[in-house]
């Protein structure tokens, strides 16, 4: 948030839950899916019509967003006016092309394959325009994407799995869960 504003943008948050429904999905239940998304659709219609982009850290959340609502509500107006004007944070600074804070860190960037879908990781890559000293993890799917990643013994292999990639890639001893 406090890059956003520091670039010029008045940060609104939604002032009750809002969700994309995607765990719903994952199991089937299409249905409430719709009804979370058309309840999100209704909480955020005034800054969807007034044009005010929504800037998402998720990327399964955005992906939702992007491609599936409209394709579960293909006649709603709102839906797709979202569709169009929702962004990756990183995504948003480089497309308004803003300046990004400075930092003065290295960073292991992993791609989720959620991101990777909607848009890719060229905007984090730019990243090393803060002053970070960035590179992607190259591997496999860390398998933490939409709801059955958190599921009873799914986790601790998943997150290892992601874990043991970033860090052999800098060259540091992998943690253990």
């Amino acid at each position: 948030m406090e890059a956003l504003e520091a670039a010029g943008y008045r940060v609104i948050m939604p002032r009750q839950h809002v969700c994309c429904g995607l765990p719903l999905y994952d199991y089937g239940f299409l249905d409430v899916a719709e009804k979370y998304l058309r309840r999100t659709l209704s909480l955020l219609s005034e800054e969807i019509r007034n044009g005010t982009p929504l800037v998402g850290m998720e990327p399964s959340c955005l992906a939702v967003f992007r491609a599936e609502m409209i394709k579960m509500l293909p006649n709603n107006q709102d839906a797709q006016r979202l569709s169009q004007n929702c962004f990756h944070w990183a995504e948003f600074f480089q497309k308004k092309n803003l300046e990004v804070p400075k930092l003065d860190a290295k960073a292991v960037v992993w791609g989720h394959c959620h991101h990777k879908a909607t848009g890719g990781l060229d905007p984090e890559m730019e990243l090393k325009k803060m002053g970070l000293d960035a590179k992607e993890a190259k591997g496999g799917c860390c398998g933490l994407a939409g709801s059955w990643g958190f599921e009873k013994g799914g986790t601790r292999s998943r997150c290892n799995a992601a874990k043991s990639v970033c860090c052999r890639q800098r060259g540091m001893p992998t943690p253990r869960l």
